[in-house]
């Protein structure tokens, strides 16, 4: 049987097509081998780490030839030892979350990359923001989120006890009173049924009403800290007292702590039974699923001046990684605008975008009940960071355990406190030669639309 002849020009082709599917084949390939890996590491509980996962699925899919490997810890509270396990180990992550009380410790240890002018729209970012991951003139990292602490009130118990909302001008007297009017005992007996207030005890919560009454914790120009030196004891032993005054001299707020504080987790919402109390931003993600309940925000009171405390994360690139380039796009995307929406959507932080923190998305939060946002993008006016040295985790340590009998028992006092601690604290200090950063400048970034 005679074979079929092809035409010359027909071998020709179905050579070159079978040549160039070879080497298609064999390009794809190799771009599947060559993909580059990056490891992001960061601290997030279960909804933070399915929004992190949706993240890298969406950040793949915009950038093929680049896969992340998520490394998460659940809290932040041993999330630094676990970096330092993974550098141990050989296996430092690319890219990772930060939170500025870690940004002292990394710069120390040499573990951020330095990522000056490689931002062409940092333009969008609160400057407050970024001023806190700027060391020795350079960038080490991209904010993406932060919280400032606002006075969260319910209306229902406001409205049952005839008394007008807080407003931003509002005074500790004016906290006072209210907590006062809004504790409620049963009645024939001591059982309390309503706080007025809730406090807690650690040094975060009530730093606020030393900085509102004149007094200073920390001289970021020196490294040195101040709760309890002579030039500053007075003004922050007052300020430290009235806040210990409203447990247990106005009894408008329960006792607590402040080493069982450090330990516990936070009641959810519906169960606090207290008509104020003082919290950052991740507490009105828990309006999302609880807008019946009736609770709002206000600017923190104010003393002689305002004052309220900052958090704030971001994300830098390892000293460590051989990626540069593709790690500086995941850090551009996690702190991106579609990113940032997405932040403002969950109500945990407040966005370090402008555009983000100023849009419906955020202000809006969390829909038909929508709470006065608007409060936490003012309180960035005037809110001062207070984690910025490596010895952060020690000394809240030292301060925790110097004032524990202060908050739980009502025993000693703010001044002689304070006095203790500032004397741990020095010696501390004197052993431990590390270098601190420069508290941000004050200035308005965000102006109201």
């Amino acid at each position: 049987m005679r074979g079929v002849r092809v035409p010359t020009s027909l071998k020709i082709k179905l050579q070159r097509l079978i040549f160039l599917l070879s080497l298609a084949s064999f390009l794809f390939g190799c771009s599947k081998q060559e993909a580059v890996r990056l490891r992001l590491m960061f601290w997030a509980d279960d909804a933070a780490f399915s929004r992190m996962k949706q993240q890298a699925a969406i950040f793949e899919e915009q950038n093929h030839g680049i896969r992340v490997e998520l490394i998460r810890t659940a809290t932040h509270r041993a999330y630094l030892e676990e970096i330092l396990k993974e550098v141990s180990k050989g296996a430092m992550p690319d890219v990772f979350a930060l939170d500025l009380s870690d940004f002292a410790q990394m710069r120390s240890k040499g573990l951020l990359h330095d990522i000056s002018g490689r931002a062409d729209d940092l333009f969008d970012f609160q400057p407050r923001l970024t001023e806190c991951f700027f060391q020795d003139n350079r960038l080490w990292a991209v904010p993406a989120a932060c919280s400032t602490q606002v006075l969260y009130f319910n209306k229902r118990k406001f409205d049952r006890a005839g008394i007008p909302y807080p407003s931003d001008s509002w005074d500790w007297g004016d906290l006072k009173q209210a907590a006062e009017r809004l504790t409620l005992m049963e009645e024939g007996s001591e059982r309390m049924i309503q706080y007025g207030l809730d406090l807690d005890p650690d040094m975060s919560a009530w730093a606020p009403f030393v900085w509102q009454n004149g007094g200073e914790i920390f001289d970021p120009d020196t490294g040195r800290w101040l709760l309890g030196s002579p030039a500053m004891l007075e003004r922050n032993a007052a300020a430290l007292q009235f806040y210990v005054d409203l447990i247990y001299e106005s009894r408008v707020a329960q006792a607590k702590s402040t080493l069982a504080a450090a330990d516990s987790p936070e009641p959810p919402l519906e169960k606090r039974f207290s008509a104020m109390m003082f919290a950052g931003r991740s507490l009105a993600a828990q309006l999302q699923k609880k807008e019946g309940l009736g609770w709002d925000v206000s600017p923190m009171p104010r003393n002689r001046r305002r004052a309220t405390t900052l958090l704030v994360q971001g994300y830098g690139i390892s000293s460590f990684t051989q990626h540069l380039e593709e790690a500086w796009k995941l850090v551009r995307f996690l702190t991106g605008p579609t990113s940032q929406t997405k932040l403002a959507m969950s109500g945990t932080s407040i966005p370090a975008r402008v555009s983000a923190a100023q849009s419906r998305v955020f202000l809006d939060f969390p829909g038909k009940l929508s709470i006065n946002n608007r409060a936490f993008i003012d309180s960035l006016y005037y809110a001062r960071p207070l984690q910025t040295t490596p010895l952060w985790a020690e000394i809240e340590r030292i301060v925790a355990e110097e004032t524990d009998l202060l908050f739980s028992a009502g025993k000693d006092s703010a001044r002689d406190s304070l006095i203790r601690a500032q004397g741990r604290i020095d010696k501390l200090t004197a052993a431990t030669q590390v270098p601190h950063l420069s508290a941000p400048s004050e200035r308005k970034t965000m102006k109201k639309k």
